[in-house]
């Protein structure tokens, strides 16, 4: 795969891991470690089975934390989980059906770290507090999929525009995929097609379960 080229050992970073299906699917075809976060305790306790079913557990270290933004730390985010839904598990403000979780910044959790990363951050619109916490990380990432959702992202209150334009600007070059073209080998463009791309895909994708990856290799 393209990030072991460089010859240093490879860590995925994956925020938002729910179950672990993302981290299988990529452990089982390279040999890289994995950081999987998990803030809901009842996906967080399926997620550390799968990794023993798996034989994975020696190379993956699951955290029960949401990734974001801290001010504070040890502060705590409450979550809420999707009764129809076991994947959509958001951070919210209200305090019914909810429960919660420590909060940490990614760059504090990587600040020791020495290995190439790859990074994932799916968090149900909670994107961009994930990636205020995570500028440096990004800055020295190989490759980085952030979700975007704009439906998910206004019912946040965040513009979701603004946040692309926040987050193309960390970007050399970007790939867009859309869940169903997921198996396609991603075609690499520049920030300026990206953006117009996605101003297009917010204004025609108004719907909730409209979604894309944002696939970026971060600035040099």
């Amino acid at each position: 795969m393209e990030a072991q080229k460089a010859g240093k050992p490879v860590l995925f970073l994956d925020a938002g891991a729910n179950i672990g299906l993302v981290t299988i699917g990529l452990l089982r075809r390279a040999p890289f470690r994995a950081l999987a976060l998990e803030p809901d305790g009842a996906a967080h306790a399926l997620l550390v089975a799968n990794m023993k079913t798996q034989g994975l557990s020696g190379r993956v270290r699951v955290l029960r934390v949401a990734a974001g933004a801290p001010k504070h730390p040890g502060r705590y985010v409450l979550l809420q989980r999707h009764p129809g839904n076991g994947g959509d598990i958001r951070v919210s403000d209200e305090t019914l059906d909810s429960s919660e979780a420590p909060l940490v910044g990614l760059d504090a959790l990587l600040e020791d770290e020495d290995s190439q990363l790859l990074l994932k951050i799916d968090v149900q619109g909670y994107e961009p507090e994930v990636v205020a916490g995570a500028l440096q990380s990004l800055a020295r990432a190989r490759l980085a999929v952030v979700e975007f959702w704009p439906y998910g992202l206004r019912c946040r209150g965040h513009d979701p525009l603004g946040f692309a334009c926040k987050l193309l600007a960390l970007a050399a070059s970007v790939a867009l995929i859309e869940d169903e073209h997921c198996c396609q080998q991603p075609v690499w463009i520049d920030r300026e097609e990206a953006l117009s791309r996605l101003r297009q895909f917010t204004n025609d994708k108004a719907e909730p379960d409209h979604q894309l990856e944002i696939l970026m290799r971060p600035s040099e």
